[in-house]
């Protein structure tokens, strides 16, 4: 909960300040499902690379975390577990999909009229 509400915070602010770069291409003859994937698009990229750098801070820490105290301790963290990875899927999916229906949507339909 705390994240998708975060995610929306930073997307809508990011997003409302390009409205008028929006409208612009309404105004050159895109349509507003070419906008609306334009969006969509961005939001996934934004999105892959966030994934990516988490995951490799991840491994990293956890990477530290096994040579600094756990393997001396005669101990191990597993780099990977299917919980984990399911979690991962299912959280970002249920932030990242109503974030892009709900204001890939809005957005999509500026119009350079309104400014």
């Amino acid at each position: 909960l705390i994240l998708s509400v975060i995610v929306n915070s930073v997307i809508t602010g990011q997003f409302i300040e390009r409205r008028f770069e929006f409208g612009v291409f309404r105004a050159i003859g895109m349509s507003k499902g070419e906008v609306y994937r334009k969006i969509a698009m961005e939001l996934l990229v934004m999105d892959y690379i966030a994934a990516i750098s988490g995951i490799c801070i991840i491994l990293i820490f956890t990477f530290l975390m096994n040579e600094l105290v756990y393997i001396p301790h005669g101990q191990y963290l597993p780099y990977y577990s299917d919980m984990g990875l399911y979690a991962f899927l299912i959280s970002n999916a249920l932030v990242m999909i109503p974030t892009i229906l709900l204001k890939g949507r809005s957005i999509s339909k500026c119009d350079v009229t309104e400014f």
